[in-house]
């Protein structure tokens, strides 16, 4: 338990709490946010606040990124990786 007396949460815990299926290496690598403590089979995490926030910048800044178009990529604009 944290300083705040609530009890830390499994990453099924998180899940239930925003109603989306995220995987543990989803939320290290993509939202930034590092566990509060980890073993080879499990994370636990601080606060589902922070979690949510961080979901819902990364959905908004995908939202934003534009797409190239078959014209970009064949001038060198983009690369297709």
């Amino acid at each position: 338990m944290n300083d705040n007396n609530i009890p830390y949460l499994t990453t099924s815990e998180v899940n239930e709490k925003i109603g989306f299926t995220l995987t543990s290496k989803f939320i290290v690598e993509k939202l930034k946010i590092k566990p509060i403590h980890c073993t080879k089979t499990s994370y636990l995490w601080e606060d589902v606040n922070e979690i949510r926030i961080m979901l819902a910048k990364y959905l908004i800044d995908s939202i934003n990124k534009e797409e190239p178009t078959w014209q970009d990529i064949e001038k060198g604009r983009y690369s297709l990786a």
